[in-house]
């Protein structure tokens, strides 16, 4: 059974809270640090 890998998961539950914020907020700020952040991860899990 092949679930979502847990980083796309997070990354959709974050742009599902991003709909409701104005921007550019901190919470957006910090919402692009955070994808910046999953995408080096899923990077990296792509290489193990």
């Amino acid at each position: 059974m092949n679930l979502m890998p847990p980083h796309l998961l997070i990354t959709l539950l974050y742009c599902r809270r991003v709909n409701s914020i104005d921007w550019p907020s901190p919470q957006y700020i910090a919402f692009k640090r955070n994808l910046r952040t999953m995408e080096t991860l899923s990077t990296l899990m792509d290489l193990t």
